[in-house]
């Protein structure tokens, strides 16, 4: 039987973040993160022990990837629909080339930070705080 989940399995998370918001939806097969990238700003900068999906809902993202261990890069830039599988241990970092949302599940494995792309997040948010 099909199911209608109400409003209340829908978190908003981040609700203050320059960047964008971020909801949670908390669904019996796992919750998924709904996350927004305004145009310019960055997400990411981090890694997974378990391979991860994300899935553009909205907007063109450009997403930057980092093997640690070699320091290859890789780019890609995503619209609407696509789907990207980041392996176990590729650190990503995602722009917004406009405004954009993707989905992506929350909890998959241990999340680690990769400093190189944080420090530009860093450095955006700090921006973000100097202008009004």
């Amino acid at each position: 039987m099909t199911r209608l989940f109400s409003k209340k399995s829908l978190l908003r998370t981040d609700s203050n973040d320059p960047r964008g918001a971020t909801f949670v939806a908390a669904l019996p097969g796992g919750d998924y993160a709904f996350v927004e990238i305004r145009k310019g700003a960055l997400r990411g900068g981090h890694l997974h022990d378990k391979e991860t999906v994300q899935i553009v809902v909205k907007g063109r993202i450009r997403f930057e990837f980092v093997d640690p261990a070699t320091r290859r890069h890789d780019y890609a830039i995503a619209g609407p629909m696509d789907v990207l599988e980041i392996p176990a241990g590729i650190a990503h970092l995602a722009e917004g080339l406009e405004d954009c949302i993707f989905i992506e599940p929350v909890n998959v494995g241990k999340t680690i930070e990769y400093e190189p792309q944080r420090k530009r997040i860093t450095k955006l948010l700090k921006s973000f705080k100097t202008v009004k």
